[in-house]
């Protein structure tokens, strides 16, 4: 599931969820369980972001307070760091450290 929206001129927000392992305090779950049972898939959601003063950020957030995030200052370098992110079959915060995330 991908959320767009005009962040600025420079570079529209994008966010898309990531199957997770870990607990993200609580992660987003998708709803798969069959009818009757809660739902099996822990959700993380990943964005990439335009801030004022010409920063970008990459941040991976849970559905509640906790999240992740490293800033760059290349357009192109928030937008491979974010695609890299995407290629992972799951994102956890262990990957994301190895990656200089640091918690937001």
């Amino acid at each position: 599931m991908v959320d767009d929206k005009k962040n600025s001129e420079e570079c529209p927000r994008r966010s898309v969820y990531k199957p997770t392992d870990d607990d993200w305090y609580p992660s987003f779950r998708l709803n798969d369980a069959e009818e009757g049972n809660p739902p099996t898939t822990k959700l993380v959601k990943i964005s990439l972001l335009y801030l004022a003063g010409g920063t970008y950020r990459v941040c991976a957030w849970g559905n509640d307070d906790f999240g992740l995030e490293r800033d760059f200052e290349d357009k192109s370098e928030a937008m491979g760091c974010f695609l890299n992110i995407l290629a992972m079959p799951k994102v956890n915060q262990v990957d994301l450290a190895q990656m200089n995330f640091i918690v937001a």
